[in-house]
């Protein structure tokens, strides 16, 4: 840890590893599929916990907004009586897509009429929490609004595979979207020994390059996928986590704390203290790689492109360091009630936008032979403590990423 904040030691006096974990927890294990599991804890399921926490990436795909009505306006693609396809890949519960959506629908009506019929699919793992997408799409939830009660010719489809594979028919998708999800891998080419975020400094050769060609493998087979799902004409506009000058989201410069060597740095203590073991330490990897531009064009790039062959063509991209700076920015002075409120608000709100997506990579890394509760009360500490060092400190954590910004066009 940097700038004289230690991660607090967590807990001792839990029960270390048993052959007690319940034959349930056993059998959840053997049932799941080997690619990387991501998934809410259940109690979060159907609360729209990832769209109610991650502002920073409705913030992103609103930024694709202007590329894509220009699209939508050229109208690249050809104007049959079918539906137009919209199709956001790696959703999640679809609340932060949800205003782009709506614009959407606003351009598809100006180009093709009010009569056109407009799908929207979701596409997430099976496991996704659809049941908050739904709700959501529906205007259920009483905090957030809906473009469907609106529109009585727009339908909205979940897909629930993987973007590893082929997710809908050839030919059938107008426009598609993508935030923050491409940088995911299919499987974890293999585990690391001092990091649990595979980014170089930490790294051996033979894992870092385990990791480059890993994804290497899976940006040609999302992107093989895609351009057969795309109609001839159809753009897809996505926004991928990514790596710029040795930066990467989570570890740039702009904060005293870099969150993704605080997690480690936390997990390692855990470690230390006797609270998991060495070799769960090393089991806890995430499954994805921020890619740089090099890595990010190269398979539009090579002289026999499958890519580039199947008709897919780049037409931009840009990476730039994205902050979304929403600490308090408080003064050294004494806290009144109602600005301690917010800032424990402000800290539960970060620690949960990091949780929707990280929690699982903790649990995956603990031993089969403990308890589902056990590792839940491990993880739930992990937290706990994340959640009082922001508090203590708001000001020196934040949302700092470095994106890229693509725009791919499905040549005719």
């Amino acid at each position: 840890m940097s700038k004289n904040l230690v991660p607090g030691t967590p807990g001792t006096g839990s029960p270390g590893l048993t052959d007690a974990a319940s034959a349930s927890d056993l059998n959840d294990q053997l049932c799941q599929p080997r690619n990387p599991i991501y998934k809410l804890p259940d109690k979060y399921t159907g609360t729209h916990f990832w769209s109610a926490n991650a502002s920073n990436h409705e913030v992103l795909y609103n930024f694709l907004l202007p590329s894509i009505l220009e699209a939508i306006g050229d109208g690249s693609v050809e104007n049959t009586e079918d539906p137009f396809v919209v199709c956001d890949y790696g959703a999640g519960d679809g609340g932060t897509s949800m205003k782009l959506m709506a614009e959407i629908i606003k351009g598809i009506r100006k180009k093709h009429g009010e009569e056109k019929p407009i799908v929207i699919v979701y596409e997430d793992q099976p496991w996704n929490d659809f049941k908050s997408l739904f709700c959501l799409s529906q205007g259920l939830f009483g905090d957030q609004t809906s473009f469907l009660p609106e529109d009585e010719n727009v339908f909205v489809l979940a897909s629930g595979t993987n973007f590893f594979t082929r997710c809908l028919p050839r030919n059938y998708v107008d426009l598609a979207v993508s935030c923050c999800a491409m940088h995911w891998l299919s499987k974890r080419p293999c585990s690391l020994a001092q990091d649990i975020f595979c980014r170089g400094d930490l790294n051996s050769e033979e894992e870092l390059e385990a990791y480059k060609k890993q994804a290497a493998q899976d940006w040609e087979t999302i992107l093989l996928n895609r351009t057969a799902e795309l109609k001839p004409g159809a753009h897809f506009f996505l926004v991928t986590s990514a790596s710029k000058d040795g930066m990467h989201s989570g570890a740039t410069r702009h904060y005293t704390f870099r969150i993704t060597t605080y997690l480690k740095d936390l997990w390692l203590t855990f470690a230390k203290t006797g609270r998991i073991t060495m070799e769960e330490f090393v089991n806890t990897n995430v499954a994805y790689f921020q890619r740089t531009e090099d890595e990010l064009k190269a398979p539009f790039l090579s002289a026999d492109s499958k890519v580039s062959a199947s008709g897919f063509k780049l037409m931009s991209l840009e990476i730039n360091e994205t902050i979304f700076d929403i600490s308090m920015q408080l003064k050294n002075k004494k806290l009144l009630d109602e600005e301690q409120r917010v800032i424990a608000h402000y800290a539960r709100k970060y620690v949960n936008a990091l949780r929707g997506w990280i929690n699982a990579v903790f649990m995956s890394g603990l031993d089969g032979r403990r308890s589902k509760e056990e590792k839940m009360a491990i993880v739930d500490n992990l937290f706990s403590q994340l959640e009082d060092d922001v508090a203590c400190r708001p000001n020196d954590f934040g949302y700092d990423m470095i994106v890229a910004y693509i725009d791919i066009l499905k040549e005719k």
